[in-house]
């Protein structure tokens, strides 16, 4: 069962998270009904800080999700589940492999984070690599949309996603034993997942359990996998020795089946200034990665002896992971709260061509960070931290050319440390804040070349708002912030099979630079919200990867460069609660954003950028049940890169979709069970719908019609 006290103190806001439990997708559902025992608990009160509500004192745009309506849009990966959250798309490399994009901002420039620390992950280097969160076991997610470098450092510059996980419990026990346990079938991909979790504990020390198994098979589309543009560029561009396109997918997308096995142990002790806590996790998936379906040549040789052109790319990630979090609260005049997090992981990923290794990861990662809070004093309050990360990665890449295993070997390494300070004033209905950090990083490449280079980077921010009244806020932030390139894109030299690419480093790069200018309008009349924002950003020596023209082994030759680009945006959201009764509640809530990204350089719209989209939808409660139904619509994306095909970057423009969405659920209770039935339905008229973000959008369209059948039972 979950329960929640808000406490809001001078300076940061405060969760109090009684049962932090089970996982999102086995929440317990409060069911009270007219002749229900109610049971009086003795009132716990625990702070928790998590290193984005330092935020709070940073007006940038920050959305929250979590309760039911996380339980709701939950899906295999984070990118999925946060794919329609305003600003927020998805890269989308198959339903396993999807990492969050925000405002147009992706791979090193938007941080994904574990209560503030890494996930330990190689998801921000390809779209293709899966990030090793498993949603199902997310407590609550936040995201930022906007720089969040003050926060979690440069590879935060377009954002962040900070996740509050259920492996470390966060709150003493309830009861003694709690458990927790859901079945759920998704019909679109044949998907089975079983999940467990179970809570043993007193008010001094608590131990927490979970598990969780996923299988999918390829998922179903309403028409043909690859376009007729792709099809005929493709068909017009090989040479007549290469083996054309095989037949055009129908009805599925080939090599989409994934396989996941994951488990937690965490435990925490807990006393009256604080608490300590750790975990274990183990994370296994095994996914398979779209593919266009004509040869490419080869991307790990082109022998006899080896994979052949058309056989499938597969990827194996094994993550061992240890994570430590404490907090405390000192009777101190001028420190409030003290918190540490860290994290260290162990992860092994080898990428597949048919039964042939191409590609091994090796990845060890460290990262620690500590902050402290000082209260409030005539107005001011203020807050600080500390960061340390470590990061080393061996990569061995095996090609077939010459009748036999040729491997080349990389290691590249990193070691980084960052300092900051965020101060705020408050006087009136006026509210100034103040950020300023400080990065360091050494990064080096140990093999026949043994580079290395030392970078620094500095970011500053400031805000101001204005409460209007007491329902109604205005404000502005401006920024100034520096991204440090990171080892791989200096560095590393290596084929991308699974996405067709060959990268190329540049061990020249210069730090990313940005200015940015966010504005916002608040808006509470109780019955209704309303959120505006809107957002530019300009870059200096922007870091991405271009086609160079020409292919190494088979696969298209891309290098990292920096060019000048803008991105230009604004977001919309609101809520209406259209009718509120004693056992009934009916809302309405709409979203629409918008994001335009442009190389200033070359004078031409930036690739892969999401489209402008609407999205509303209607939720109804009476009693136990639970109905929803609502529509998302994606708008064409028509601006994009106008290149040759097959010399530097190309982008065919991207159809409009609309997708129907609708859900049921009812919650019985009997005794001291908690049972819910819930049936999800996305997607409903099977429309073709196309990610415009997402390298596979041509070849791989978004899922079709899907069911999910669920029961989750609490104890």
């Amino acid at each position: 069962m979950q329960m929640q006290k808000l406490c809001t103190k001078d300076f940061f806001r405060k969760a109090l998270i009684i049962a932090s439990l089970f996982p999102t997708s086995i929440q317990a559902q409060v069911v009270i009904n007219d002749d229900s025992e109610l049971q009086e608990l003795d009132e716990v009160e625990m702070f928790m800080i998590q290193p984005a509500e330092l935020g709070d004192k940073i007006d940038i745009p920050r959305h929250f999700l979590s309760g039911a309506e996380l339980e709701r849009k939950v899906e295999a990966s984070l990118g999925e589940t946060l794919a329609w959250e305003p600003g927020v798309s998805s890269s989308f490399y198959g339903p396993a492999a999807s990492r969050p994009i925000i405002r147009g901002q992706s791979g090193y420039r938007v941080g994904i984070y574990d209560g503030g620390v890494g996930t330990g992950d190689l998801s921000n280097a390809s779209p293709d690599h899966a990030v090793s969160i498993e949603p199902m076991f997310i407590e609550e997610i936040e995201v930022i949309r906007g720089p969040a470098a003050l926060l979690y450092g440069s590879n935060a510059i377009g954002g962040a996603v900070d996740v509050v996980t259920t492996h470390i419990p966060k709150s003493s026990a309830i009861n003694p034993v709690l458990g927790a346990a859901e079945v759920r079938y998704d019909t679109v991909n044949k998907g089975r997942t079983g999940i467990v979790a179970t809570t043993v504990g007193d008010n001094d020390f608590t131990v927490q359990a979970n598990g969780l198994w996923r299988k999918t098979s390829d998922y179903k589309i309403p028409g043909k996998a690859r376009t007729d543009d792709y099809d005929f560029n493709n068909r017009t561009r090989l040479p007549p020795a290469v083996p054309q396109p095989s037949p055009n997918p129908e009805g599925s997308v080939p090599n989409t089946q994934s396989e996941t096995q994951m488990g937690s142990l965490g435990a925490s002790w807990f006393w009256d200034q604080g608490w300590v806590g750790s975990s274990f996790t183990a994370f296994n998936t095994d996914y398979g990665v779209p593919s266009d379906g004509h040869a490419h040549g080869n991307p790990f040789g082109n022998s006899s002896f080896g994979p052949g052109p058309n056989d499938f790319v597969t990827i194996q990630m094994k993550q061992r992971k240890g994570d430590l979090e404490a907090e405390l609260w000192p009777e101190s005049p001028w420190l409030e709260e003290l918190s540490l997090r860290t994290t260290y992981s162990d992860l092994k990923q080898d990428e597949f061509e048919g039964e042939f290794l191409g590609n091994h990861f090796d990845a060890e990662t460290f990262e620690s960070r500590i902050e402290a809070v000082m209260p409030q004093i005539d107005g001011w309050s203020a807050a600080a931290g500390l960061q340390f990360s470590y990061f080393d990665l061996f990569n061995r890449n095996i090609s077939y050319n010459t009748g036999r295993a040729d491997e080349d070997r990389l290691s590249t390494r990193s070691i980084g440390g960052g300092v900051f300070a965020l101060t705020e004033y408050e006087t009136g209905p006026w509210q100034v804040e103040l950020g300023a950090r400080g990065d360091f990083q050494h990064a080096e490449r140990s093999d026949l070349s043994n580079v290395e280079r030392n970078d620094t980077a500095y970011s500053v921010s400031t805000g101001v708002s204005y409460r209007l009244t007491e329902a109604g806020k205005v404000g502005l932030n401006l920024s100034y912030l520096q991204r440090i390139p990171t080892a791989d894109e200096l560095y590393v030299e290596a084929p991308h099979g699974a996405i067709g690419i060959f990268q190329i480093p540049n061990p020249n790069l210069n730090n990313e630079e940005s200015f940015g200018l966010d504005l916002f309008l608040e808006k509470d009349l109780g019955i209704w919200t309303f959120i505006a924002t809107g957002f530019f950003r300009h870059f200096d020596n922007y870091i991405f990867l271009e086609n160079q023209g020409f292919e190494v082994d088979g696969l298209s030759a891309y290098r990292y460069v920096q060019r000048q680009a803008n991105f230009v945006g604004a977001e919309l959201e609101s809520a209406w609660r259209l009718l509120e009764r004693q056992n009934q509640l009916l809302t309405f809530t709409a979203l629409w954003d918008v994001v335009y990204g442009t190389d200033t350089t070359r004078h031409q719209p930036l690739p892969r950028i999401p489209p402008m989209r609407l999205g509303g939808r209607f939720d109804y409660t009476l009693g136990n049940w639970e109905l929803g139904i609502g529509l998302r619509h994606a708008f064409a994306q028509n601006r994009v890169p106008q290149a040759v095909f097959g010399t530097l970057e190309y982008q065919s423009p991207t159809a409009s979709y609309t997708f129907l969405d609708a859900n049921i659920a009812y919650t019985l209770s009997i005794e001291k069970v908690i049972m819910r039935i819930f049936i999800n339905g996305t997607n409903l008229t099977n429309a073709e719908g196309r990610n415009a973000a997402s390298f596979l959008k041509d070849i791989a369209p978004l899922p079709g019609r899907n069911i999910t059948v669920g029961l989750n039972v609490e104890f």
